[in-house]
């Protein structure tokens, strides 16, 4: 386990949800504290000793991963706990553009929202959700109509390769598409994966880093469910 996964497993433990919760309540710059949980920069034992303090889990342990962690362990086994093939309850938020970036479609109210009763193994304690895909750019992975299971970005953090549903903001209203990453000397490219000739260019994020406008990674598709409605007509054996 890697200090920034050390960093994480401390973060659950204590009952923080995602990093997004954690660094609100402790006044934390996210963009930094994410960096850390992510692995994509490290921290140093200063800062190291005040997640300790905050998570409750000794210093040394999460710095090298050494020392006392049977409570951790143990907390983790409780709050975490992750059973194989148990069905969750997970809410659909709306659609989510393959094609054209477009205002995302809502599908009920707080207190009203449609759900998928479905399991997903390995993401216990992550607030999962599910968008269906609308238009043809990642038809070759995704079809029209397909529900996709999302993670918050700040839960399960980033890689190579990963569908990632796409946020940016245009006249204060916000837009959303689905998209697969790719890295292409260390800059950040979002790419269609389709075979309509209208979704075969790419979005470059780097070129767009300083832009307030410029679109945001909000979330990484863990799974995808489809259902085949079958036909009406019953045949008589």
């Amino acid at each position: 386990m890697t200090m920034s996964e050390r960093l994480r497993t401390a973060r659950l433990a204590a009952g923080f949800q995602s990093a997004a919760q954690a660094a609100r309540h402790y006044g934390w710059n996210l963009a930094a504290y994410r960096h850390h949980e992510n692995g994509t920069s490290g921290f140093k034992s200063s800062r190291a000793v005040e997640y300790s303090e905050a998570f409750g889990v000794p210093v040394v342990w999460l710095l090298s991963g050494k020392g006392e962690t049977d409570l951790l362990e143990t907390k983790m086994s409780v709050s975490n706990a992750d059973t194989p093939g148990l069905v969750q309850t997970i809410p659909i938020l709306g659609d989510v553009a393959a094609g054209f970036w477009r205002e995302p479609g809502q599908l009920g109210s707080d207190d009203d929202l449609p759900s998928l009763q479905i399991a997903i193994d390995g993401y216990a304690g992550v607030n999962l959700y599910a968008l269906q895909v609308v238009g043809p750019s990642m038809n070759l992975i995704y079809p029209e109509g397909r529900w996709v299971i999302v993670a918050p970005i700040d839960d399960v953090g980033l890689r190579e390769q990963d569908i990632v549903v796409v946020r940016r903001s245009r006249s204060g209203l916000f837009e959303t598409t689905l998209k697969q990453v790719e890295l292409e000397s260390e800059m950040v490219v979002l790419w269609p994966r389709s075979n309509h000739k209208d979704f075969q260019d790419p979005v470059y994020m780097k070129a767009q880093e300083y832009d307030q406008d410029a679109p945001e990674i909000i979330g990484v598709v863990v799974a995808d469910y489809a259902r085949r409605d079958r036909p009406p007509k019953v045949i008589e054996l």
